[in-house]
């Protein structure tokens, strides 16, 4: 064997090693992180996180180029889904607006009707009291007697009756 395929050997060997060490580690250090979770009493939500991260390392070491490019999928997917609700939010903001400016456009409708009602009502009070008053008159000594005016409501019935 030629001196070059004896390093080649050697070398791919020595990675290997590296990797079954560096997993070795890998699988320690996330056992210690474990207990230490338990041990401290952790919320098991930051545990959940936590066992997360731990596989997302444990991934990233077995297979970087395959994590990296789950990793992307999934932002990519995410980052979707969030313009999917920005739109949808935004849909429902501007059908929200414009059921708004229709329920103002019926307030002032309203409004508006509430005033010309008063103003009707109040006209028509002010000549009923008016016509009343004239009618309740008692004329002076030599005056003439006017007939008596009783109101009649708009449609047609007197209070009077």
């Amino acid at each position: 064997m030629s001196d070059q395929v004896l390093v080649a050997i050697i070398s791919t060997l020595g990675l290997v090693a590296v990797a079954l060490v560096g997993r070795q580690q890998i699988t320690k250090v996330v056992r210690r992180r474990r207990a230490r979770r338990v041990a401290s009493g952790e919320s098991p939500k930051d545990a959940a996180r936590a066992e997360q991260a731990d596989a997302a390392l444990a991934d990233y070491q077995n297979d970087p180029a395959a994590f990296v490019d789950r990793v992307l999928t999934d932002n990519a997917q995410k980052h979707e889904e969030i313009q999917e609700l920005r739109e949808q939010r935004r849909a429902d903001r501007e059908e929200m607006l414009a059921a708004i400016a229709e329920l103002r456009q019926e307030v002032t409708e309203l409004k508006n009707a509430d005033t010309r009602f008063r103003g009707a009502l109040s006209r028509w009070l002010r000549d009923v009291f008016t016509q009343w008053g004239s009618a309740t008159h008692m004329p002076r000594p030599g005056e003439e007697d006017e007939p008596i005016l009783r109101p009649v409501l708009p449609w047609g019935l007197s209070p009077f009756n």
